[in-house]
């Protein structure tokens, strides 16, 4: 009995060992992990390059129960463009949660077998005042707590949503990457290696709203309606060894397939054979903080590989992609409006205007098949019916 207990104390004592690994800027250490840059984009194409400067402070970062070592937090400036804390300030943060820590999303409800690189990038509070969230059901707005006293609640600020946002980091030379999702809006990410033999992680994407309620003691929460809406970016990028990249193993674990959203992920992707579906779960309240509805975006940028080892198509010929978003609650469905397209080695797909509360999004691809049709051709007083995709006339006749 004494042997096993200290077994575990010493299983438990080496878990707890593990650090959150900080991306410093690589100004402040030129070898990775580190941020390397931050690249604005604007409708047009014109491109802006933040720079990391003061003021700075130390911090310790936390992300699902594990800690980081102090680290430097840099604010990031980008020049001429304001976001909604009317300055040029935002934080970009970026971390990696390892294999073997205890990666906790509920008391007691851990796993150590998580493998992933976290961003997170939202308009800075250092030049202005963090802002406070509004309660309008409520007398009294000082209803969160603050070193034992009631004090106003804060949320961040939102990001400027008129421009894309790509950020570089130097990975780890054995950082294999599997699949990336995350809140943003026509986002991508991708592994490049390059001259120096440095490994890049690449990530591009728009903000995009995200609601949420705050459980408060004593207070009925409005589930429909959010108590805070601000635009932000969260990017989680798997290894190939982490179980969440499990579900896609047959297909060499996504090989740099990536799914954004709007909303709050409720449930990891999974491929549901019966259905030839690729799947996952969102969730977030009806309406938005204005009491506007909070439509849901979606977007898939996969690899054409893993289309073929998914669905067995071939992207070189036509096919039909379809995307419904499921509400298990009210037991009904509704199709979502779709575009997709191949660019490069890319299949790219993109759905919006579905309704939250926590639909599953359902994306399933079939081989279009082409459809025949048929032709009258006639040569003197001799017809003939021509039936094909494309039917021509034979030698000598003409089409009736």
């Amino acid at each position: 009995m004494f042997l096993l207990l200290t077994t575990c104390l010493s299983a438990v004592e080496a878990h707890a060992e593990i650090k959150l690994i900080d991306y410093p800027a690589c100004i402040e250490r030129d070898a990775p992990p580190c941020i390397e840059s931050l690249v604005l984009e604007d409708s047009i194409g014109t491109k802006i390059y933040a720079t990391p400067e003061g003021p700075t402070y130390k911090s310790v970062s936390e992300f699902a129960g594990l800690k980081s070592d102090p680290a430097t937090v840099w604010q990031w400036r980008t020049p001429g463009v304001l976001h909604e804390n009317k300055t040029e300030l935002v934080t970009l943060h970026a971390w990696h949660f390892p294999y073997g820590a205890a990666y906790c999303w509920e008391s007691g409800k851990c796993s150590y077998d998580i493998d992933e690189t976290i961003i997170s990038i939202s308009a800075s509070g250092w030049e202005a005042p963090i802002p406070s969230i509004d309660f309008p059901d409520l007398s009294d707005d000082k209803v969160c707590e603050e070193n034992g006293a009631k004090e106003y609640c804060k949320r961040v600020w939102s990001l400027n949503k008129n421009y894309r946002y790509a950020v570089t980091l130097k990975v780890a030379n054995d950082f294999e990457f599997s699949y990336s999702n995350g809140e943003a809006f026509e986002g991508f990410a991708r592994v490049m290696t390059n001259s120096q033999k440095y490994k890049s992680l690449i990530f591009s994407g728009k903000p995009v709203d995200f609601s949420y309620t705050l459980n408060l003691p004593g207070r009925k929460n409005d589930s429909n309606k959010a108590d805070v809406t601000h635009s932000l970016i969260g990017v989680y990028v798997q290894t190939k060894k982490s179980t969440n990249s499990n579900w896609i193993s047959r297909c060499d674990k996504g090989k740099g397939l990536s799914l954004w959203y709007s909303g709050q992920l409720k449930s990891y992707p999974a491929w549901v054979a019966k259905d030839s579906a690729l799947t996952l779960q969102v969730e977030s309240t009806h309406l938005k903080q204005d009491s506007s509805k909070n439509l849901g975006t979606f977007n898939i940028d996969m690899p054409i590989e893993t289309a073929r080892c998914l669905w067995g198509v071939d992207l070189s010929r036509a096919v039909s992609t379809t995307i419904s978003a499921v509400y298990p609650e009210l037991g009904v469905s509704e199709m979502i409006t779709t575009v997709s397209k191949v660019e490069g080695d890319f299949f790219k797909v993109s759905a919006a205007g579905f309704h939250f509360s926590a639909p599953v999004i359902k994306m399933t691809v079939q081989q279009t098949k082409p459809k025949k049709s048929v032709i009258t051709c006639f040569k003197g007083k001799v017809t003939k019916q021509v039936t094909a995709t494309n039917p021509k006339c034979p030698a000598g006749y003409k089409k009736k």
